[in-house]
């Protein structure tokens, strides 16, 4: 840029020089015109008085004319001048203007082949979660009792990494709950305080005074898990809607498992299942969608399938498959 400066400076220096050369040397020939008048006038000025006259007022014409022309010659140097200085000032405008735009195409392209692979999300799932076959996980003479599972509301972050250009790795840390009641049970048959699954951890006493003044007893069950999962994200369509697939598994460490006997508005907790494992792997699929929001801020839409294998003891329980959908706001780097 400076040596473009320079060029321009140095030509309009030498245009401008050249112009009042050629204004010096018509002052020069007015000098000399004026001497040659002079010695003219000294010649003939030994004449007459009309003479001297005639010959005085043709010399002071010829120096007229000739200042004429130098004003005419400077004032049209200056104007050449100045529209030089306007010329050179647009153009180094337009060179300037023009650097800015390069860098920036080169910082924009810069920008498209590097792509920060990382991102994160916050997530919210509800869930719901079946046995197949209907297997109580209480004891077996509740298989025939109506069991009601809720759906739960949980919620979970995961750290995402772009692999290939529609492959992503993701890993998270997901609490996930589950409660489920057993309903209709009669007193007759069923006898509370030899439950075949249950750990009990109550006091004796209080179990027979919460039994002798119910009429009416069910059995509540909590779980809470956290969850480890690693999964593979495949984009089957990639724009403002991303469709894709993700399957992968997940480590399951049971956090929470108790126990109550609920009889309307009174609860008491009596221990904890004796048949759930502390640890579980389970295996997943999903059809998920993604929605960009505002820049870099996006939507994701997550419906799956949960198998989890072998969560109980029970050797009548053989999969548990749960349903869960999953929404999170995604932040890309």
């Amino acid at each position: 840029m400076k040596v473009a400066v320079n060029k321009n400076f140095n030509g309009l220096i030498n245009v401008n020089q050249t112009i009042f050369k050629n204004t010096a040397s018509k002052a020069k020939n007015i000098l000399d015109t004026q001497i040659t008048s002079n010695s003219e006038f000294d010649r003939v000025g030994r004449g007459d008085e009309k003479s001297n006259d005639i010959l005085l007022k043709s010399t002071n014409t010829i120096v007229d004319d000739k200042l004429r022309e130098i004003k005419i010659a400077i004032d049209s140097s200056a104007n050449k001048f100045e529209e030089l200085l306007e010329h050179n000032e647009d153009s180094l405008t337009k060179k300037k203007n023009s650097s800015k735009l390069e860098m920036n195409e080169k910082k924009d392209s810069l920008k498209e082949i590097y792509k920060n692979p990382w991102s994160v999300s916050v997530s919210g799932i509800i869930n719901r979660y079946n046995i197949s076959n209907g297997e109580s996980v209480i004891d077996r003479r509740l298989n025939d009792n109506h069991i009601d599972r809720d759906v739960q509301i949980n919620y979970g972050i995961a750290l995402h990494h772009n692999l290939y250009n529609r492959w992503t790795l993701r890993i998270g840390a997901y609490l996930i709950k589950y409660n489920q009641s057993t309903r209709n049970i009669d007193s007759n048959i069923i006898n509370f305080e030899s439950l075949e699954h249950i750990s009990y951890d109550v006091d004796q006493q209080m179990l027979n005074n919460f039994i002798a003044v119910s009429s009416t007893i069910e059995i509540r069950q909590k779980f809470t898990y956290l969850e480890i999962p690693i999964q593979a994200r495949y984009s089957l369509i990639d724009g403002n809607i991303d469709l894709a697939t993700i399957f992968g598994f997940q480590n399951r460490l049971l956090l929470n498992d108790q126990t109550f006997l609920t009889s309307k508005s009174k609860e008491l907790l009596i221990g904890k299942s004796n048949n759930v494992y502390d640890y579980g792997v389970s295996v997943h699929l999903s059809l998920a969608s993604r929605i960009h929001l505002y820049k870099k801020l996006y939507f994701n839409v997550e419906p799956a399938i949960y198998y989890h294998i072998q969560p109980f003891d029970n050797r009548g329980i053989n999969l548990l498959s749960e349903f869960r959908l999953a929404t999170s706001l995604e932040y890309k780097f």
